[in-house]
């Protein structure tokens, strides 16, 4: 991974950046293998997104959806190569892959949290020279992450449940 963030935007709340990054598909997909909580990636990711996720070339943008209930509400859309090999058109795709991602955060208490996020990712798994669209792959995503940690105990007891859902067409 490579990539320039872009913090100061003209608009509040967005951000963005370009280069080289994991796209925002799920949850485990985001992680290196050195930052997971278990040994290997999960076999949704490995077959649908590779075997260390999908890390691809692109442009990203992320806004915080200002609310009135003061939560953290993110969205996020990308632009990337489809060169995943996996799902997509492989080492001779020329057209592009997007992807829409929505994450909301909510403390339930000073103990826990919850955050649930929904995914989208489209693009031709063919090499793009014929009609574009012909052979096309849709991934969609539900991710919930729920995570308990006690004040006072909170360095030795904790609890994360973490659970993702995978439709592919």
């Amino acid at each position: 991974e490579g990539y320039l963030t872009l913090l100061e935007l003209p608009v509040d709340g967005l951000q963005a950046k370009v280069g080289k990054f994991k796209v925002e598909f799920g949850k485990a997909n985001r992680y290196h293998l050195h930052n997971l909580p278990w040994v290997d990636f999960p076999n949704m990711v490995q077959n649908y997104l590779g075997g260390e996720g999908m890390s691809e070339p692109g442009v990203s943008a992320s806004y915080l959806i200002p609310n009135p209930w003061y939560k953290y509400i993110e969205l996020t859309g990308q632009v990337v190569n489809n060169r995943n090999g996996v799902s997509f058109a492989g080492a001779d795709g020329t057209t592009l892959c997007y992807l829409g991602h929505l994450k909301v955060f909510h403390d339930i208490s000073e103990e826990s949290t919850v955050e649930l996020g929904t995914s989208l990712l489209t693009g031709s798994n063919d090499d793009g020279l014929g009609r574009y669209g012909t052979n096309m792959t849709t991934l969609e995503g539900i991710d919930l992450t729920y995570k308990w940690r006690p004040l006072q105990q909170g360095l030795y007891k904790s609890v994360t449940f973490q659970n993702e859902v995978l439709f592919s067409q």
